[in-house]
């Protein structure tokens, strides 16, 4: 009689610790080859450490007990072999996992030598374009800041696939992508896991991906194992309060906060572009057979105090440039930016310096946006013009409002979540008054339950102090939750625009009907 081949990985017992702290406290669980593992929960609930340890990335500093066994043998042993090649990872932040002066197709060369590889051009591109992205060899040649968040997390996923890896570990690694590339990289991975067999662990707060994505799952709080069985059992049934809250948040955040009040009495708007084109210049070896990229073709945009006006779009749409735009980032184009109904080209000094405290940006990666070296106090002193005194006081309410406590205060950005840092970012922006934020997918990386609360904030600020947002967002459900205006935009151009309930009950486009139609497919069984 033939045993059992030995199951893929197997954690027992499993313990973290930090000083006195436990920050994993008794994980058990085993992956067979072929299974998907869902790890669910909130911000700080450690699943981002668990993954580093099946990894065998544990900062020198932590302390751990318990067993890791890759295929019946311990796996610290072997870990010098498997990682990147048989385990591979995606990680939550693409940008912070680049190198920043290499192109992409030679960081991937790279690896597949580093990994004793054969690197195959035309692999490369067809994995490439698997991910949703059509042109891989303009791609591939850029660096990693001049892509969207989204195509260069889709490169990523396409490089950890071409070891053929027999265990993929993916943190959070749709957060930054739309509905519509977000179904395809799930049915990629899902797809690559049946046809090679490969295990995957997929981490997340999303919800509406866990059940069709994964045959398991493992919900986490503060370290400990809450629920861990079948994902449809415990979905459709939960033994335990926590989980119940998680599922309750987010039927929360798909729900409509109720119609706007007062669209049609709008005064003027307080932030305008007008018929503004854009063209980006590729520069680079591999950019100089490729033309100019217009990523912005005659668009015009406004937004009014006391209004949420969201901005949707696949990722490359020309989104994200629109908002920098807005921003006053492009001094080339300030003609074409009007704010109080002034060209900003006609603005003085002090007029400007007014413009930028009181137009505010919130950037979807809040860790390149802080100085490490900077506590978590000193990060909004910054921006605060009062006294000592005061500013610590104004700094505690800031951190009421989105939900950081205060015993935080001391602690540097490397110490806090990916939730933790991005609701830190939007206190550092809302520390100026400003009137109008610029948001470029701001809840991206919370959990569903901080989504919510993120969002109802801006609900907040709207009502009690008549602040403007856009809220750039692929993320449909957000959308809807918190705008009164909705704004499609694909190939650098507006396709439609208008209160959010006629534009998504209504569509006239067919590109929004697109994303309309792509957002069920992430809460039904679509794989």
């Amino acid at each position: 009689m033939t045993a059992d081949p030995p199951v893929l990985l197997n954690i027992s017992a499993l313990t973290v610790r930090f000083g006195q702290q436990n920050l994993l406290d008794n994980v058990s669980l085993s992956i067979e080859p072929g299974e998907s593992l869902g790890i669910l929960g909130e911000s700080g609930a450690g699943k981002s450490l668990l993954a580093h340890c099946m990894l065998h990335l544990l900062d020198e500093r932590l302390q751990r007990s318990g067993n890791i066994y890759w295929k019946g043998r311990p796996l610290e042993d072997q870990i010098g072999v498997l990682r990147g090649h048989s385990i591979a990872y995606i990680p939550q932040s693409p940008l912070e996992a680049s190198f920043p002066v290499t192109t992409l197709l030679r960081q991937w060369q790279d690896q597949c030598q580093a990994l004793g590889i054969k690197f195959q051009m035309e692999e490369a591109y067809a994995l490439v374009q698997k991910t949703g992205i059509d042109d891989p060899e303009r791609l591939l040649g850029s660096l990693p800041h001049q892509l969207s968040g989204g195509q260069l997390q889709r490169i990523l996923i396409a490089m950890a696939m071409m070891a053929k890896p027999s265990l993929i570990i993916a943190d959070e690694p749709t957060t930054a992508l739309d509905t519509v590339n977000q179904a395809a990289i799930l049915r990629l991975l899902k797809d690559f896991s049946k046809k090679e067999k490969a295990a995957l662990v997929f981490i997340t707060h999303d919800l509406s991906i866990v059940e069709p994505m994964c045959d398991k799952l493992m919900v986490l709080n503060s370290g400990r194992v809450v629920e861990y069985g079948v994902t449809k059992e415990i979905m459709n049934q939960p033994r335990e309060t926590y989980t119940s809250s998680l599922i309750e948040a987010h039927k929360r955040l798909v729900s409509r906060k109720g119609k706007p009040e007062g669209l049609s009495d709008r005064d003027a708007p307080i932030l305008a572009v007008k018929n503004l084109d854009f063209v980006y210049q590729p520069t680079g070896f591999f950019w100089r057979r490729s033309k100019a990229v217009k990523a912005v073709q005659s668009v015009s945009l406004e937004l009014y105090q006391g209004a949420i006006s969201g901005l949707a779009g696949i990722s490359g749409s020309g989104k994200t440039t629109l908002m920098r735009t807005l921003a006053g980032m492009y001094p080339n184009h300030f003609d074409k930016l009007y704010y109080q109904g002034r060209s900003i080209d006609t603005l003085t000094a002090d007029e400007l310096v007014a413009f930028r405290r009181a137009v505010q940006v919130i950037y979807q990666n809040p860790s390149s946006a802080f100085d490490p070296r900077q506590n978590m106090e000193q990060i909004p002193n910054e921006a605060i013009a009062e006294n000592q005194n005061e500013t610590k006081t104004t700094i505690k309410d800031l951190l009421d409002w989105v939900r950081l406590p205060k015993g935080l205060l001391k602690s540097h950005t490397s110490q806090l979540s990916g939730g933790e840092k991005q609701r830190l970012a939007i206190a550092r922006s809302l520390a100026l008054q400003p009137k109008i934020l610029l948001c470029d997918e701001p809840t991206s990386s919370l959990d569903q339950s901080i989504q919510a609360e993120i969002l109802d904030l801006f609900l907040y600020l709207k009502k009690e102090r008549n602040l403007g947002v856009l809220l750039v967002s692929h993320n449909l459900a957000a959308l809807r939750h918190t705008c009164d205006y909705l704004t499609v935009m694909a190939d650098g151009e507006i396709k439609e625009t208008g209160e959010i309930e006629k534009v998504l009950a209504n569509p006239t486009s067919d590109y929004t009907q697109q994303l309309i139609d792509a957002e069920p497919a992430l809460t039904l069984n679509f794989l």
